[in-house]
């Protein structure tokens, strides 16, 4: 799991962040399994 966040503009008030992590689970059923990914964002605050 990871969580990194940046300032685009030198002001602060765009910024860039993704919450990341990734998983990928197998299961002793057949046709069974679970993936997940990361999710990314950008914020401006007004």
């Amino acid at each position: 799991m990871a969580d990194l966040q940046s300032p685009l503009t030198e002001d602060g008030k765009i910024r860039a962040r993704i919450v990341g992590g990734y998983q990928n689970n197998d299961s002793w059923l057949d046709r069974y399994n679970s993936e997940k990914a990361s999710s990314p964002a950008l914020s401006m605050l007004i």
